[in-house]
Order: C-alpha cells, then sequence, then structure tokens
C-alpha cells in the first residue's frame, strides 16, 4: 500500500494541481481580511505577553475558520475535481485496467486513492492556515500558531473534506465517466448544502456549531493569562452524525469497488 500512496501522491502534486489548491486555500482563507482585521481587534488590556499573542492566535484562526465555514464552495469544487481525477478519469482512460493487470489488491489501490486525495487537500489548507498564523506573529511562533483553536480549524477543515470527499469518492465510482462524475460530485455537494440547511449531516449546519463551540465560549483572565474554556466533548458530539454519514458512503463505495466493480 505504502508504493501506491507513493505513485498517488506524485501523480496528485504534479503541476499545476497543487498550486492550484495552494491559490484557492489563501483565497478562500481571505488574507487581507485577517491583516487589516488585527489592527482593530487585537487588544492587550493587563494580560502577560504570552496572553496577548495567544490571543493574536485565537483571532487568526477565528477569522480563518470564519472564512472556511462561509466558502464552502471551494471545497466542493476540489474534492470533485482530484476524485473525477483519480477515480472516474483513470477508468476513462484506461489507466485502471492497466494498474489492475499488476499483482495490487483493490482495497489497497482504493484506499490509497482515497487517502491521498484527502490529505493533499487537508494538509495544503492545514499548513496554509498555520501560515497565516505565524506571519502574523513571527516572534511568538509557538504561542500563536500552535494556539489551541487550532484544532477548531482542523476540525472544521477534516470533517468537511471528509463529507465531500466520501460523496466525490461514490459519484466517481458509480458513474465511471470524467464529466458525469465531476458535474455530478459538485452538483450534488453544492445543491445539498443550500437545500439542507437544517439537517445535521449538512454542512452549513455542523460546520457553523463547531464555530460556535470555540468561539463564543466564556474566558477567564487568572493572574493575567487568560484562560480559554472550551467544551471539547461538545465539539464530538456536534461531529457525530457528518462522520457517520461519511463513513457510510465510503464504506458503501468500498464494498463495491473491491468486490462488484468491473474494470472494462
Amino acid at each position: 500500500m505504502r508504493e501506491i500512496m507513493k505513485w498517488e501522491l506524485k501523480n496528485l502534486l504534479k503541476f499545476p494541481i497543487l498550486e492550484i489548491i495552494i491559490v484557492f486555500a489563501v483565497f478562500q482563507i481571505g488574507f487581507i481580511r485577517i491583516i487589516f482585521g488585527s489592527f482593530c481587534t487585537i487588544q492587550n488590556g493587563m494580560l502577560t505577553i504570552s496572553s496577548f499573542h495567544s490571543q493574536i492566535g485565537q483571532f487568526v484562526y477565528r477569522t480563518v475558520t470564519d472564512n472556511f465555514v462561509n466558502s464552502r464552495t471551494i471545497i466542493y469544487l476540489l474534492a470533485s475535481l482530484l476524485f473525477t481525477i483519480s477515480f472516474a478519469y483513470e477508468l476513462d482512460t484506461n489507466l485502471t485496467k492497466i494498474y489492475m493487470s499488476y499483482p495490487v489488491k483493490r482495497r489497497d489501490y482504493f484506499v490509497s486513492k482515497f487517502a491521498g486525495c484527502f490529505a493533499v487537500i487537508f494538509l495544503t489548507f492545514l499548513f496554509v492556515g498555520i501560515g497565516f498564523a505565524v506571519f502574523m506573529d513571527l516572534d511568538y511562533i509557538t504561542v500563536t500558531a500552535l494556539s489551541p483553536f487550532i484544532l477548531a480549524y482542523a476540525l472544521t477543515l477534516a470533517v468537511l473534506i471528509l463529507f465531500a470527499s466520501s460523496v466525490a469518492t461514490a459519484i466517481a465510482v458509480f458513474s465511471k465517466n470524467t464529466s458525469l462524475s465531476f458535474i455530478g460530485s459538485f452538483f450534488v455537494l453544492h445543491t445539498f448544502d443550500s437545500m439542507a440547511a437544517k439537517i445535521k449531516i449538512a454542512p452549513s449546519s455542523f460546520l457553523r456549531e463547531i464555530w460556535e463551540i470555540f468561539f463564543t465560549g466564556t474566558t477567564s483572565v487568572k493572574n493575567g493569562e487568560i484562560i480559554y474554556h472550551i467544551p471539547y466533548l461538545d465539539a464530538l458530539k456536534t461531529i457525530y452524525f457528518p462522520v457517520i454519514a461519511s463513513i457510510t458512503l465510503f464504506l458503501i463505495s468500498f464494498i463495491y469497488y473491491t468486490r462488484y466493480f468491473e474494470v472494462k
């Protein structure tokens, strides 16, 4: 599986795929808003230097996560593109038939492709967000970039990308057509997001709940040190339904691909 994963990542990181993802990540996060908003939002007061810089980290991840929650379309577009290239396109061009002629287990092939696409999107957006936090406060990188609120950003990233990936994978595997896979995946994700806002598994619902749990909680100050009271257990309860739905879709695609899928 390790060799398959290396090969998959090598294909996904070819120019200009990675460059396109980075540009989209920078655009979605909203770099300009972070820079100019910080000058009028961060206040020192009676905090210690460490707590003051911790507030900068909180502000950066709050803004980054908020921008991410409010502009999910880019993730839908990237997930549709990458999983279409990884699954449907290789079927259309007979590459899958060639790869299957080698002693490769289907389950390893499927899992490597899914994990590779997921990792490329997730890690790119994660490191771009951390990079912004570092850029905002170069003197206190460990305090700012490694703020506890990085968990909020990472969690929203992981849950949304997992959901989009499972939907895109299912459509790519069952459609077996490049155009249908890309257009269908994006259409289903965007339509479901727009029409099912009040359902717990809808991204617009669970992402906003995660944001509110992390960034609207109470804080206290003791001896100049700011203490954030984050209800982590409530955050885990929030992602229960979307994670179960994503895993279910993944398993349906996995079982079909490994047991019933015919490569022609």
